[in-house]
């Protein structure tokens, strides 16, 4: 870390909050909260909402406007994504987005980032991180993701430290699809769970979709290592295994019989595989690839099917090489 940086945080979510609140120890960081009762709550308390039990740094400078920084940082739901990233300020300095999903047609966080100009100075933070866990002083691993390799990993000397250990990258876009395919694929390992096939079920379920992560990593010209590392299998093993993740939660819930409606109540927060699905299958669609986990849980997302059709569908699948 160098303390004589800055970092201005956009979003007051659990991870942005997490993030800036790690970020302060080490270096001037300001927390951007675009809810201005959210943001009195937070000078009141000192406590986000978001992470009961953790105190904010007395450093960390919560905010209801930008503010000049040496870092930018999009800790921000995907869906919101777009809207700031065009009228984002101060396009000449690092933007590190900390956001995975996809469109509805298919277009990774890269892709956006190139259609506003900024895909230069656009970074892409990601991997298997659980913002209680940063929180709370846990130690956790991730991919810092560039356009080039050389500024990509000066940027990660300066996030780096002994609790988040940033690993810098190139491949953006493996990068960001592992980020957005694991939580469809944590869906349905949770719709798996939900439905009592047992163990050995949900691990046949992240295996087969793994396989379907890779195929896409392959079309889009991903490399095999990102895939299996951090960003790739790593994201995937925790939000896949976690019965708090709020992906696993949801695809439980819909297992179990409950509606989408019912099960969206059950979770709290944004369910980000939901609302990947379909721009998974765009980009699928114009590769000509079948994904049978993902198309299943469309269907069974739009009443189209069963739980119980939807399990017996992965069961009866024809038996092809691994």
């Amino acid at each position: 870390m160098t303390e004589n940086m800055s970092m201005h945080v956009v979003g007051a979510g659990a991870w942005g909050t997490a993030l800036a609140n790690h970020f302060a120890k080490s270096m001037k960081t300001s927390l951007q909260v675009r809810n201005k009762h959210m943001l009195a709550e937070l000078v009141q308390r000192q406590e986000s909402p978001r992470l009961p039990g953790v105190t904010l740094h007395e450093q960390l400078k919560l905010v209801d406007a930008f503010v000049e920084a040496d870092i930018i940082c999009f800790a921000l739901p995907f869906s919101v994504l777009q809207e700031f990233l065009q009228r984002a300020p101060c396009l000449d300095r690092p933007l590190v987005v900390a956001s995975k999903g996809i469109t509805e047609d298919g277009l990774l966080v890269p892709d956006v980032l190139e259609q506003n100009g900024i895909l230069a100075n656009g970074f892409l933070l990601s991997g298997p991180s659980f913002a209680r866990d940063l929180a709370h002083g846990r130690p956790a691993a991730v991919t810092l993701a560039g356009h080039g390799f050389a500024s990509t990993e000066a940027l990660a000397h300066c996030l780096h430290n002994t609790q988040l250990r940033v690993y810098p990258d190139d491949d953006m876009r493996g990068v960001a699809l592992g980020g957005a395919v694991k939580n469809v694929m944590a869906m349905a390992c949770g719709v798996a769970r939900g439905g009592g096939l047992g163990e050995s079920a949900v691990a046949a379920v992240a295996a087969r979709g793994f396989a379907e992560i890779r195929r896409l990593a392959d079309v889009i010209g991903a490399r095999p290592s990102t895939m299996m590392g951090l960003s790739g299998f790593g994201d995937l093993f925790l939000t896949a295994s976690s019965l708090t993740s709020r992906n696993t939660q949801f695809g439980m819930a819909l297992g179990s019989g409950k509606t989408v409606e019912q099960a969206m109540i059950s979770v709290f927060g944004i369910v980000e595989g939901r609302a990947s699905i379909n721009g998974v299958l765009a980009l699928a669609e114009k590769y000509d690839l079948d994904l049978p986990i993902t198309s299943g849980l469309r269907d069974l997302l739009l009443a189209k099917c069963s739980v119980q059709e939807l399990l017996d569908s992965f069961r009866a699948r024809p038996m092809t090489r691994e």
